[in-house]
């Protein structure tokens, strides 16, 4: 008898040909489907390249578009045209115009008041960065003499007050977009002593503090450091003067600064005693209570070797932001916060930060010390212009910000705004900056020179934004669409294929180096443009690809 049971398959073997046969078939079909794709995908344009558009509502703008507009988004989060750090070039020129003894204030966000030896400038600037005039007047005399500048502020009623000659000098700036006209009244002697280099600012928008030098005699080693508040009275027709008692805070040093903080409080510094041994800074609190000022005591900066001007300002009613040069740096350019502690009344000093690390400023070789001014910004940024010794006294600028935890770190590269000097013992840049609004700078600079004709004094203005966005692909009645990756065709302007793309603050677009060419990923590095226009390497956007097309490849 045959056991059918193995001739016949059994079941279990069936199965299991045809588990191979659908697992056969199925990784063919696959397989076949793979390579379709694979053919079709090759076939395809890359999908890197591919544009991504961001539509916003016009509610949610501000301004006007046009398509091939860089753009940013400003902290409200409405979409505005223009981005990054851009610093505009000779927007006006004074040829052969020397302007010893600068300096600048604003009335307003349009007019820039600036007063040098003898005269006083008017100029509007507008909303756009241009400048639609530049008016002069003199100065009244001071005792049949010219009168010089040391120091000025605006205060309310578009009063600004120069303080120079000895004297304090209220004038009235009244303007439009078409003219201005300047009144002057009566100044005020600041001592009845001998005084020189004396600094001012603001105590609320109505008084002011002063720091001078004070002696009774024209003696250099019997002079004394000296301090005192005044505030103005206005009316139609007149501006009146009126000063606190001086008081004398400190023996001799060589250099000091003044910083206001609140209506009753500001900071007194000062670096480099009579005897030249400490060169320490030393801070000092000041209180405003009625018609009496009261000095506190002594705050020092040690394991600092100051040497050269420093300068300081304050971000708000608490926090002042110092700049100086270190000796320990070989020169280099150092800032630091400090901070007002209200609740125990007195002065902290905060974090520090290394702007430049060697050769920023200090004794020219005409002897003269190179200036540093340090302006505030917004709320946490602040701008620094010095005169650079590794630079021949190029003009050069950066920028510093608070950070939330109360830290200072460096925003951008060191710019060099100005040409060198061809002749450092013979010539002298003056500065006068201020900040007509947030995140707007403006400077004037005027090169003084025994030869006088090379002297010249121009106007340059820095505007900050935030980083780009994209770039306006398309504008409509209700929307703006904006480009914020791929390739987008770039219309009215001819691109230079392989060259790195950068914003403005007005939005056009900057051609930069090739791409590649610089390590910007190490290093800061900032364009500039043929028109004198320079912009952060933070400002860029993409590259060209070819004439007409951008691919978009923003820093952040």
């Amino acid at each position: 008898m045959v056991d059918t049971t193995v001739l016949i398959p059994s079941e279990e073997k069936k199965n299991a040909k045809n588990s191979t046969y659908w697992i056969y078939m199925s990784s063919l079909v696959i397989s076949v489907i793979a390579i379709i794709l694979g053919i079709s995908g090759f076939m395809k344009k890359p999908v890197v390249s591919d544009v991504i558009i961001f539509p916003f509502k016009t509610e949610n703008t501000i301004g006007s578009f046009i398509p091939g507009n860089a753009v940013s988004l400003n902290k409200e989060g409405k979409l505005q045209v223009g981005a990054g750090t851009t610093i505009t070039k000779n927007v006006h020129s004074w040829e052969k115009k020397p302007m010893s003894h600068l300096h600048s204030t604003h009335i307003g966000k349009n007019m820039v008041v600036s007063v040098y030896d003898g005269h006083v400038t008017t100029t509007y600037v507008t909303d756009a960065g241009a400048v639609l005039y530049a008016k002069e007047f003199d100065l009244p005399a001071y005792k049949e003499k010219q009168r010089s500048c040391d120091d000025l502020i605006p205060l309310r009623d578009n009063i600004v007050v120069s303080l120079g000659s000895t004297e304090l000098l209220p004038m009235r700036v009244e303007f439009d977009e078409k003219d201005a006209k300047v009144t002057f009244f009566d100044g005020v002697a600041i001592t009845e002593g001998i005084t020189y280099q004396p600094v001012i600012d603001t105590l609320g928008d109505s008084c002011f503090a002063i720091s001078y030098f004070y002696s009774r005699v024209t003696d250099a080693w019997s002079t004394q450091l000296a301090t005192r508040t005044g505030c103005i009275n206005v009316s139609e027709k007149e501006v009146k003067i009126t000063l606190t008692p001086e008081v004398f805070y400190s023996p001799n040093y060589m250099f000091h600064a003044i910083a206001g903080l609140s209506d009753t409080k500001y900071v007194l510094a000062k670096a480099v005693d009579e005897n030249m041994t400490n060169s320490d800074i030393i801070f000092q609190l000041a209180t405003v209570k009625g018609n009496t000022v009261k000095v506190g005591k002594e705050l020092v900066l040690k394991n600092r070797t100051n040497f050269g001007f420093f300068d300081m300002d304050n971000l708000n009613d608490h926090q002042i932001i110092v700049t100086f040069i270190d000796g320990n740096l070989d020169n280099g350019l150092e800032s630091i916060l400090l901070v007002y502690n209200q609740k125990d009344d007195e002065l902290i000093i905060g974090p520090f930060l290394d702007n430049q690390d060697g050769g920023a400023s200090g004794q020219a070789a005409s002897g003269q010390y190179n200036f540093i001014y340090i302006r505030i910004m917004s709320e946490t940024r602040f701008g620094i212009f010095y005169s650079n010794v590794l630079n021949q006294g190029a003009t050069a600028f950066c920028m510093g910000e608070v950070t939330p935890a109360q830290d200072l770190i460096a925003v951008g590269p060191e710019y060099l705004i100005s040409a060198p000097m061809t002749d450092p013992v013979n010539q002298y840049y003056w500065l006068g900056e201020t900040n007509l609004s947030n995140n707007r700078l403006v400077l004037i600079e005027s090169l003084t020179s025994k030869d006088p004709k090379q002297t010249h004094s121009e106007l340059h203005v820095v505007d900050v934004k935030p980083l780009p966005l994209g770039v306006v692909a398309e504008v409509t009645k209700n929307t703006v669409s904006v480009a914020i990756s791929g390739t987008i065709k770039v219309s009215g302007q001819k691109l230079a294929s392989g060259h790195n793309y950068y914003a403005d603050t007005h939005g056009h677009l900057i051609k930069g180096e090739f791409v590649g060419s610089m390590n910007t990923e190490s290093y800061y590095i900032y364009v500039e443009s043929e028109d004198g226009t320079i912009v952060s390497d933070d400002n860029r956007v993409g590259f060209a690809i070819n004439a007409n097309s951008l691919f978009l490849k923003v820093h952040n």
